[in-house]
Order: C-alpha cells, then sequence, then structure tokens
C-alpha cells in the first residue's frame, strides 16, 4: 500500500469515526424525541415510511451512486468532463422511476393493500415525494466520494439530515403543541431536499461537475448493465434489514412496529458505520485491481483492522447499555431488549466480515452477489413468517441476524474461492 494510501485510510477513518460519533448523537436523539412524541404507533408509520424512503431511492437511482467509482475516476482526477452527461442521465432515471413508484403508491392506496391504510393519507404516500431528492443527493454523494471529499460525502446526510429532522421538529412542536407521523414525513421531505441542494451547490462550488456535454460520452446500456446489478445488491442489502418491520406492520401489530424500529434503530448504527467503510473503500478498489490483486488483499486487510477497532467496542456499549438505551425511547423494554441484543450480534458479524461483498462488485461478480443476496432475503423471510406469529419481536430479530450472518459467510467464502483473499488475509493466495 502506498505512502498516500495510508495516509488516505488515516484521514478517512478519522472522519468515519467522528462522523460516526456526531451521526449517531444526532440521530439518538432526533429518534428518542420522535418516538417519544409520536408513541409506538405512530413511530411505528414514521419507521416505515422512513424505511420506505431508503429502499425507494435506492431503486430510483439504479445503482448510479455506486458506479460513480466504476466510470468517473479519471474524469475526476481529471478536468471532470463528463461528469455532467453521467449526472444528467441518472437524473432523468430517478425522475422516471420516481414516478413509476409514486404511481404504484397510489394504485396500492386505492386498492387497499394492507400496508397503505385505505381510511386515511398514509405516510407512504408524502414519502414518494421525497424519493427524487434523496435519490439525487445519494448521486451527488457518490461524486464526492470519488472526489475523496469525505466529509462532505458523509456529514450532510449523517449529521445534516438528522439535526434538520430534529430542529424542524422541535420548532413545529413549539409553535403547534402536537406532531403526528404524517406531519413527521413532512420534515424528513423538507429535510432531504435541503440536503440535496447543499450537495449540489458543493459538488459546483468544487467545479466537480462542469455543465459542458461531452459528444458520445453518454453510454446507457454499458453504465446500466454494471449500476442495476450494484442497485440490486443495494437493495437487496436493505431489504434483509428492513424486511422485518414490513412483515411486523403485515403480520403483527403496529405497537410492536414500535418497539422494534427502537431496537433496530439502535441497531443500525452499527450498519451506519459499515455503509462508511464502504464509501471509504470504494474509490481505490478500481484503481486497486489495475495493480493486481494483492493491491485488493493490502486494502481489504486495513479495511478489517479499521471495522474491528471500531465495531467490537460499539457493539459492546450497545449491549452492556441495551437496557438504558431502550428505556430512552420510552418503550416496554423488556419487550424489545433480547431483539435487539440479537440485532446487534447479527449487525456486529456482518459489518467485520462484510467487505468482500463491496470487493465482488467490483470485480465483475455482482450476479453472484446478487444470487446469494437473494438467498439470503428468501431466508429472512421465511424465518419471519415462522417465528413472527410465535416470539413476535425476538422473532423478527433472530430472522434478521441470522439472514445477515448467513450472507457474509457465502460471499466471504466466495471472495476466497475467487481472489483467494479472506477477510484477515495480508496477502493474495492466487497473487
Amino acid at each position: 500500500m502506498t505512502e498516500q494510501q495510508d495516509s488516505y485510510f488515516t484521514k478517512g477513518s478519522a472522519i468515519v469515526f467522528l462522523t460516526f460519533i456526531g451521526g449517531f448523537i444526532t440521530a439518538y436523539i432526533f429518534n428518542v424525541t420522535f418516538s417519544r412524541v409520536l408513541g409506538p404507533v405512530g413511530y411505528g408509520d414514521y419507521k416505515v415510511a422512513e424505511a420506505f424512503l431508503s429502499l425507494g431511492s435506492m431503486v430510483a437511482l439504479m445503482g448510479g451512486g455506486k458506479a460513480v467509482a466504476k466510470f468517473l475516476p479519471d474524469q475526476i482526477e481529471g478536468n471532470c468532463e463528463g461528469v455532467w452527461d453521467y449526472t444528467k442521465f441518472y437524473t432523468i432515471i430517478i425522475a422516471g422511476v420516481s414516478l413509476i413508484l409514486a404511481g404504484l403508491v397510489v394504485l396500492f392506496h386505492e386498492l387497499h393493500f394492507a400496508f397503505v391504510d385505505s381510511n386515511e393519507y398514509h405516510p407512504l404516500l408524502l414519502t414518494t415525494l421525497a424519493i427524487p431528492t434523496f435519490a439525487f443527493a445519494s448521486l451527488l454523494g457518490g461524486i464526492l466520494l470519488v472526489a475523496k471529499r469525505l466529509e462532505l460525502a458523509f456529514i450532510p446526510w449523517r449529521i445534516g439530515n438528522p439535526g434538520l429532522r430534529l430542529i424542524f421538529g422541535l420548532i413545529y412542536l413549539f409553535f403547534v403543541g402536537s406532531l403526528n407521523s404524517f406531519e413527521a414525513v413532512i420534515i424528513m421531505a423538507l429535510s432531504s431536499a435541503i440536503v440535496a441542494l447543499y450537495c449540489f451547490y458543493k459538488v459546483r462550488a468544487l467545479a466537480l461537475m462542469p455543465i459542458t456535454p461531452v459528444e458520445n460520452f453518454i453510454e446507457p446500456k454499458k453504465w446500466l448493465s454494471v449500476s442495476f446489478p450494484m442497485m440490486m445488491i443495494i437493495v437487496l442489502q436493505a431489504m434483509t434489514k428492513q424486511l422485518d418491520i414490513y412483515m411486523l406492520e403485515y403480520m403483527s401489530s403496529e405497537i410492536s412496529v414500535g418497539h422494534f424500529a427502537a431496537a433496530q434503530t439502535t441497531a443500525n448504527s452499527i450498519a451506519t458505520m459499515q455503509l462508511a467503510i464502504f464509501g471509504l473503500v470504494s474509490p481505490l478498489i478500481v484503481p486497486a485491481l489495475k495493480k493486481g490483486k494483492q493491491y485488493v488483499a493490502q486494502i481489504n486487510r486495513k479495511s478489517f483492522k479499521i471495522v474491528l477497532w471500531i465495531v467490537i467496542p460499539l457493539c459492546a456499549i450497545l449491549i452492556y447499555f441495551a437496557h438504558p438505551i431502550l428505556e430512552i425511547y420510552g418503550h416496554d423494554t423488556q419487550h424489545t431488549y433480547l431483539g435487539l441484543i440479537i440485532l446487534v450480534i447479527g449487525y456486529g458479524i456482518s459489518c467485520i466480515f462484510g467487505m468482500s461483498t463491496i470487493f465482488l462488485q467490483y470485480t465483475g461478480k455482482e450476479q453472484t452477489v446478487t444470487f446469494i443476496m437473494i438467498l439470503s432475503v428468501l431466508l429472512n423471510a421465511i424465518l419471519n413468517a415462522v417465528l413472527i406469529p410465535i416470539i413476535d419481536v425476538e422473532g423478527t430479530a433472530i430472522a434478521t441476524g441470522a439472514a445477515m450472518i448467513f450472507n457474509v459467510v457465502v460471499t466471504g467464502a466466495y471472495m476466497y474461492k475467487h481472489l483467494g483473499i479472506l477477510p484477515w488475509s495480508l496477502n493474495c493466495k492466487t497473487a
């Protein structure tokens, strides 16, 4: 590993860690505040809408944010010509897919589907309006990551977004005196729009996207052939972690959803750290592959050490303070405690051994990763269907944890077969 890469890892790790601390505190205060104000039922509705926004924006972007590291590293390191064409193409994709998603939600509402309440305007209806801005900001975040502006890629979303939601929510409470799930979703949409505008301003201010079209640069089939499988992987990863809350909404009570959302939000701090480390590593993978598998092994080893250093203490803290953390939400801690412990273990193992997924994506094995993720989602769904009627919240936590562990074991084994690299490998077996 070069001195420049080592410096990038050192600086990037510090940014990731400090952003995580700030983001965790901000998001935690926000979620606790909204949980207490909305109550278990309202908070459950809000978290379902939030999960839908995250999933919907991933589908709308079609993997364009992740594929930036594949198609634009040379342009961004150079004069940035072509970045505008790439952004314009995926912005059109975002607009089209967002309209389709909005139409489907309205259709399901009119057809009285169970997860979209037909007697009133369900928060999911309004959430569809926030999908384009959320997806657009993710696309800009991909550009900032490849430009190695980690602070601009992480801080606006990890700290700024929950911070804005909290501020707007408190202001609304101060003047109106109450807050429901529908109004909370409006605040979420407004905050997402502000963050997207800020990211666009910074990308333009840094001259990363000069509005100068490049002739014959746009290659829709080539771009989508890579970005679509990446989107599928991201969506399937999210479904593995979010399917539980949808199935609880369908198979159990909204009170259970609210209780589980408190545990899920707490455990999700681990997943947030994983995504940040993925973002730290992504810009280095394509250049490393050009140099050889040995360079990939070195980056993998460095990433593994960073994950261990951050995730193990975090998991220990969450397990040790599980009861006090859940009590802050104002929910029934006995009903949620075991579920939180199970989720922390599952998320922790997934984060520690999960780098194989991102390395396989950039080495032409997207379809294999997608297949493994599909199996993980199916396992999650089957276990949820079996366990929720028996043990409710604990059952869905077991299903999610088992699916996540299954995924990292299988992808890790396949990475060793494909690249000769284990998560802790210093050298490449087939180098």
